[in-house]
């Protein structure tokens, strides 16, 4: 794993903060991007398994698409391996299995080969490639038991490592790859780069490797670290080169003779790899080892021991004794008062066998680690991804780089970007992301200049009219104007509504304009929800929020969790919507509450319950679950029933919307329709639709106890954790401001953000003025906080 996953840049030091990363028991530092190849201590995010391009710069090309299924079941298979045999060009599918491959014209393609992990390799004829699905068939022959005599799995493992150079390409040649590096706060992307690049190798390591960059680009937003200039995500070449974990054996934590005998290894017996019979061997840490090492496992060709896979991540046993290695890099943290916290990183990678020689394919890493810094008052988990592939090799490319067309390994490659514009890879081949990757950098683009346009906005407006409603409308005109809101705001102060207004399009292919009674799915802001059927049931006295979850789920893994601690966010459950895997599952297929509950919500406990706070959308799923047991109804009726009935809030349901919600908006992510998914499947947590008066009505009732007494609204907003991501105390479903804006000085600012696919919301309520601001986006994240604090200023 590689530990520096962001660059420090203070005063004439450029150091990758998170600095480290552990090359094979080698700490290496100042590198920008904490992952390596087959290291567990140097790792980068990534996405799910599926995000990749192939990158080959051609003249007259030949497009060859389709997309990829399961024979079993019809689901799509991501991450599956396109190749065109002779010709050593891939690429790889996209969540919905499609692919696409640009080749160049002048090149005869006959048929493509398409490699998984878990499928019956299939040759394809190109003619044959059509708009019907391409369907791989499961394997058939897996993990079959086998005896190995008198020789151990640590043995098999030597074996490999004394074949390396015999099995792996050591020739002088020429690899052309591309990465894309994401970095995400919660739903929030805050770095996206991509970069298409050549490096030559020879030798059975990266010694004498050169790299030679085509193309870059970058857009990062530092916002979430308060706007300090020392923090920045990128990549350096010699980060790129420690993913391949053959040609860094000796750097290895667990493939050198210390490592081997740190760990431990189990044979599993053999399976079909890519048309391969291969060993399957499992590892960990030794138990009496004090120290953060790795857990993991890999392929072993049973004829020639080659490593064909290999996939990695920091034990358990040890995760507790991580640590940034560097001495310098803990002084400089110090000295900065900056701090790293791993608290999740895997890494996988694959190889391919072309003539008998095997070369390195797909690298992928997902990680996620806490940044924060009590100075400057920031604490960031942030959620990264990295996907590298490998699109073609060129072994008849025998000479090395001129000097003057190569990167030093120790310079980040983000810092050679290029301006974003349209048509940014036209010349390469590419494969779909599972979101709109332009939409996205265009995203952190606007989240970075927004920070002006707060600057800009608060010196403008105490020079306008001293009306309210005229400096709001100039406010969200201003950042309707340079496309950062499209959506309904409405303003309430003092028993009146002061503002409303539609803004843009709720379905632009229609041309359908936005309105007060314009519906919107509310993400996250359907927790409170959730909290008030919650409370009503203490109000009731059928359960107190003492009581163990146990009591009323007794099939669930963890039934010592309390209701309160569930509420709160201070249950341990690993949030299912930063879990990538989990993620492409529950995208693609509905699920049960209970079946939710079960496959996504059961996993091992990230801390004791009651002694930490972790947002988590997985509690509130557990949440409904319990509620539709104790009372033998659905989510949907209890909201129907309790609240919006009572509140009369006639345009507001659960679940999907229907042909008949002709008031729906249609979602967007940077004027792209968003990815649709069963959103059913986060109840309790989101999957509720209302809009801008419906959310009045509801912001009444809660102010004037319709729905719950004084005392179990008063349990409801008390501060329960901390939220350090948003300076806020959290409640039961409420977040309670500290800092985040500037009238939380004086006044109590209650409030709750959303965000599903390309809606995003924000509820505020100032209860000693009686202020409720409703803002409501489909159009994708919007500069909600800047907004909200700027209307605050004006309304206090």
């Amino acid at each position: 794993m590689i530990e520096g996953r962001w660059l420090v840049l203070f005063e004439t030091i450029q150091v990758y903060f998170t600095g480290q990363r552990f090359v094979n028991s080698h700490l290496v530092n100042d590198r920008s991007y904490n992952f390596t190849a087959v290291n567990a201590n140097s790792m980068k995010p990534f996405l799910p398994i599926l995000l990749l391009c192939c990158t080959l710069q051609l003249q007259a090309q030949r497009v060859i698409s389709g997309f990829v299924k399961n024979a079993a079941n019809a689901q799509p298979i991501p991450a599956a391996t396109i190749s065109i045999p002779g010709l050593r060009i891939n690429t790889v599918t996209d969540q919905q299995g499609r692919f696409e491959l640009k080749v160049d014209a002048a090149k005869e393609v006959d048929s493509v080969l398409i490699t998984h992990i878990s499928f019956e390799p299939l040759k394809v004829h190109v003619n044959a490639i059509t708009r019907d699905p391409i369907f791989l068939s499961p394997l058939t022959i897996q993990l079959q038991n086998v005896e190995i005599k008198a020789v151990a799995p640590v043995d098999i493992v030597r074996r490999a490592i004394t074949n390396f150079s015999q099995n792996y390409y050591t020739k002088p040649h020429v690899t052309r790859g591309f990465y894309r590096y994401a970095a995400r706060k919660s739903n929030d992307y805050i770095h996206l780069s991509e970069a298409v690049f050549d490096v030559y190798q020879e030798g059975a390591n990266y010694n004498r490797a050169r790299f030679k960059l085509q193309k870059a680009r970058m857009e990062t937003d530092n916002s979430p670290f308060k706007g300090t200039s020392y923090i920045l995500f990128g990549l350096k070449p010699e980060n790129v080169y420690e993913y391949d974990v053959v040609k860094n054996v000796d750097n290895s934590d667990f493939l050198t003779n210390k490592g081997l005998k740190q760990h431990q290894f189990k044979l599993n017996g053999t399976r079909m790899y890519n048309g391969e019979e291969v060993y399957d061997i499992s590892f960990d840490q030794r138990d009496d080892i004090k120290q953060a090492l790795y857990k993991g496992h890999m392929y072993i060709h049973v004829d020639n021991y080659a490593i064909t896979f290999c996939e990695y991540s920091l034990s358990p046993k040890g995760l507790k004794y991580w640590m940034v290695k560097s001495l310098s890099q803990r002084a400089l943290m110090k000295m900065l008062n900056v701090y790293e916290t791993i608290l999740q990183d895997t890494i996988s990678i694959a190889y391919q066998n072309l003539n008998g020689r095997y070369f390195l394919n797909k690298v992928q890493e997902r990680a996620n680690w806490r940044i924060h810094s009590p100075r400057v008052h920031f604490d960031v988990n942030a959620l990264s991804k990295i996907d590298y592939l490998v699109t073609s090799i060129d072994t008849l490319a025998t000479a090395t780089f001129p000097s003057n067309e190569t990167m030093g390994d120790n310079r980040y490659i983000e810092f050679k970007s290029s301006a974003t514009v349209d048509d940014f890879w036209k010349e390469y081949n590419l494969i779909p992301a599972d979101y709109d990757v332009d939409s996205v950098a265009a995203s952190i683009k606007a989240h970075r200049e927004s920070a002006n346009y707060k600057k800009l906005l608060s010196n403008r407006i105490p020079k306008w009219p001293k009306d309210p409603a005229i400096r709001i409308d100039s406010v969200l005109q201003f950042y309707y104007q340079k496309k950062q809101f499209n959506g309904v705001a409405l303003v309430y102060k003092n028993g009146e509504v002061i503002y409303s207004k539609g803004l843009g399009y709720a379905d632009i292919e229609k041309k359908i304009p936005n309105s007060l009674h314009t519906q919107f799915r509310i993400g996250s802001l359907a927790k409170p929800f959730t909290a008030i059927l919650c409370m009503q049931l203490v109000q009731d006295g059928i359960w107190q929020t003492s009581d163990s979850i146990g009591k009323f789920l007794p099939w669930f893994a963890h039934g010592n969790i309390t209701i309160s601690q569930l509420l709160s966010h201070q249950s341990g459950i690993p949030n299912l919507t930063n879990d990538m895997e989990k993620l492409s599952k529950y995208m693609g297929k509905s699920y049960s509450t209970k079946e939710m509950v079960t496959q996504f919500c059961s996993d091992e406990l990230q801390f004791h319950p009651g002694q930490s706070f972790q947002y988590s959308n997985s509690n509130y799923i557990v949440l409904a679950a319990a509620l539709e047991a104790v009372t033998g109804k659905s989510l949907q009726t209890l909201l129907s029933e309790k609240v919006f009935q009572p509140l009369q809030m006639t345009h507001s349901f659960w679940g999907p919307a229907t042909p008949s919600d002709t008031l729906m908006a249609k979602g967007y992510e940077g004027f792209q329709p968003e990815l649709r998914y069963p959103i059913g499947n986060l109840t309790g947590a989101a999957a509720i639709t209302s809009n801008a008066k419906d959310l009045l009505n509801w912001y009444k009732g809660l102010r004037d106890f319709k729905i719950l007494n004084t005392d179990r609204t008063g349990e409801m907003y008390t501060p329960r954790s901390f939220y350090e991501d948003w300076d806020a105390n959290y409640g039961f479903g409420w977040m309670i401001d500290k800092t985040m804006f500037y009238v939380s000085k004086k006044h109590e600012i209650r409030y709750h953000p959303g965000t599903d696919g390309g809606f995003y919301s924000m509820f505020v309520q100032e209860p000693t003025k009686d202020i409720n601001i409703i803002l409501l986006s489909n159009n994708g994240d919007f500069p909600r906080f800047d907004m909200t604090s700027l209307l605050l200023d004006i309304l206090n």
